[in-house]
């Protein structure tokens, strides 16, 4: 598999850090993301002093974590779920600008996937490292644009847009790369739950609630199954 634009070198974007050092900065600050994987790795967000920063754990050693430090604060972090050797994240500059980075933790290779003047957020990496699906936010130049979900293709580098109206978030991918589930909202101010087809191209709404009563969304390797946060009218 080939990885995504703006190759990063090795060093020094993956650090090992001391356990307890990792454990003085989550009692410094909080815990803001926890990212398992199904080998037991693991990745933690930790916020303190307006920064974030990510650190990962490996299965075998519970000793040492390794940061994975881009200069900005990153945040965001999501694994794929069946090896924890892929991790996707979001990085937040000096100008409050978001992209997004992919780290291959086997490797210890780093690379930049977004870098435009829009905000890409929320991203998401199937099982072997092939697709990235992230949130784009509007053109600073045309505010009334909505967000829409991004398919990123690691080997070439192509972007595809899966949706064109509406305000779309909380994008994730499947373990296999097949299917994208997210959530949509309407100008009427209905929510959908949407499942998207990557090779047939289709869509389908699978649940129907009020503007921002879904929450967070995940999905099983095939997304035959799907995991969702409902809130009901008093909150």
């Amino acid at each position: 598999m080939l990885l995504p634009v703006f190759l990063l070198a090795q060093n020094p974007f993956f650090k090992e850090i001391p356990v307890n050092k990792v454990l003085k900065k989550t009692r410094k600050g909080k815990v803001t993301s926890i990212q398992y994987a199904e080998n037991k790795s693991f990745v933690v967000a930790v916020s303190y002093d307006d920064i974030s920063e990510l650190f990962y754990f490996t299965p075998d050693n519970r000793k040492v974590a390794l940061q994975l430090n881009v200069n900005g604060s990153e945040s965001q972090p999501y694994l794929s779920r069946s090896n924890g050797r892929y991790v996707v994240f979001t990085v937040s500059d000096q100008f409050q600008l978001t992209d997004i980075y992919m780290a291959d933790v086997e490797k210890r290779i780093m690379a930049q996937v977004t870098g435009t003047i829009k905000n890409e957020f929320n991203p998401s990496i199937c099982n072997d490292g092939s697709r990235i699906v992230y949130e784009i936010g509007s053109d600073p130049e045309n505010p009334d644009m909505h967000s829409n979900i991004i398919l990123f293709i690691t080997n070439g580098g192509e972007q595809i847009q899966v949706t064109d109206k509406n305000k779309n978030k909380q994008a994730c991918i499947s373990g296999d790369g097949t299917k994208i589930l997210y959530k949509e909202t309407t100008f009427d101010e209905k929510e959908y739950l949407v499942m998207y087809d990557i090779q047939n191209k289709t869509s389908e709404n699978i649940q129907t609630g009020k503007e921002g009563q879904f929450g967070y969304l995940s999905t099983n390797f095939n997304g035959e199954y799907i995991l969702f946060s409902k809130f009901n009218d008093s909150g």
